[in-house]
């Protein structure tokens, strides 16, 4: 039987109106690509025929899927072909709505677990999620400052998920830059970290001070979303 479970919802505020929702599902490893090919629109659907591997296919289906269910409840609209998201010059998400609403989307995954957030245009955010391992150890060390890792030292995580959250805010401010992390780490430096209510991690950057990122684990992984830095904003 096809699994699919919802981990995780946030709803972001800001003078209370919703400009953005994260969601967070894990697919059981059984399910196929064909399990959701419905749910895509014709356009969708040729790049999906146009790919070759079975795990690039189902990668493809269910990023689609879990970022339109994320929209979905953004805009409120069920019908998720109604949604359709091709890719832009960058290779970044782009959204299509039918009924023309300004909206964007930022996606990651991790093996069978993928994460999204949906977002208002003027409110411009990007998320990572990871699975916390000590295989990457070394490429973590390696791609954190000393001032960070003493940023982090103090938090009441583990050293390797505290390197993974470092990880995960490079990331997801790459994904607002549309940059990647094609350039030099010290570019998206944290300055600081701490926790805040409900056990969220909040970061702020060396070089950014305009965007912030937001933190939480779900057992074995870590997510973070970066937003704006904005005073009144509240996640339910």
């Amino acid at each position: 039987m096809m699994k699919v479970k919802q981990k995780m919802i946030k709803k972001i505020y800001y003078q209370n109106i919703i400009i953005a929702i994260v969601q967070i599902f894990q697919y059981s490893p059984e399910i196929t690509a064909l399990n959701f090919k419905k749910y895509l629109t014709k356009s969708e659907e040729n790049e999906f025929n146009a790919l070759t591997s079975e795990i690039k296919k189902k990668s493809y289906v269910l990023g689609r899927y879990t970022a339109k269910q994320t929209i979905s409840l953004l805009i409120r609209d069920k019908n998720l072909r109604d949604i359709e998201i091709t890719k832009g010059i960058l290779g970044q998400p782009v959204v299509h709505i039918k009924s023309k609403k300004n909206v964007e989307i930022s996606i990651s995954h991790e093996r069978d677990v993928y994460a999204s957030v949906a977002f208002l245009y003027e409110f411009p955010f990007g998320i990572d999620i990871e699975r916390v391992t000590h295989k990457n150890l070394a490429v973590l060390i390696r791609c954190s400052s000393k001032e960070e890792r003493l940023n982090v030292k103090y938090l009441e995580m583990t050293s390797i998920e505290s390197l993974t959250l470092l990880w995960t805010t490079k990331e997801a401010l790459s994904k607002i830059l549309k940059t990647g992390l094609t350039l030099p780490f010290w570019f998206y430096e944290i300055k600081g970290c701490n926790f805040v209510a409900n056990n969220h991690i909040v970061s702020s950057y060396k070089y950014f001070s305009q965007y912030i990122s937001i933190s939480f684990v779900i057992k074995d992984f870590i997510c973070t979303f970066t937003c704006p830095h904005l005073k009144n904003i509240h996640i339910e």
